[in-house]
């Protein structure tokens, strides 16, 4: 993630955390000003959520659109085939014994 968006996130974050830290610490309403700034604190703040919320969706998206990664099994097995010079031959040969065994008339 980019610099710039990676602070902007994390500003948004401390904003809501500081909004819902007041909220928190409030024990009542006084009158209709008091009311009127905790209506508009608690909109900021499910806002911040909401951008929030939204841009996670966005990184699971690109998540989930990376290609799958090869079973770490696989990819042992692959290296150490490679890594024998006759390893298609062994491949061959563990593989398909019957057709092996079938043509072995022609070694003879």
């Amino acid at each position: 993630m980019q610099k710039g968006k990676t602070m902007l996130l994390e500003q948004h974050l401390a904003s809501m955390q500081e909004l819902l830290a007041v909220e928190e610490s409030q024990t009542g309403t006084l009158g209709h000003t008091d009311l009127a700034e905790r209506r508009t604190r608690r909109q900021m703040i499910g806002e911040s959520l909401a951008h929030l919320a939204s841009e996670l969706r966005r990184q699971a998206a690109r998540l989930n659109q990376l290609p799958a990664l090869p079973d770490g099994t696989c990819v042992e097995w692959a290296q150490n085939i490679l890594a024998y010079p006759n390893g298609r031959l062994l491949l061959v040969d563990t593989v398909f014994p019957a057709l092996w065994d079938s043509r072995a008339w022609l070694l003879a």
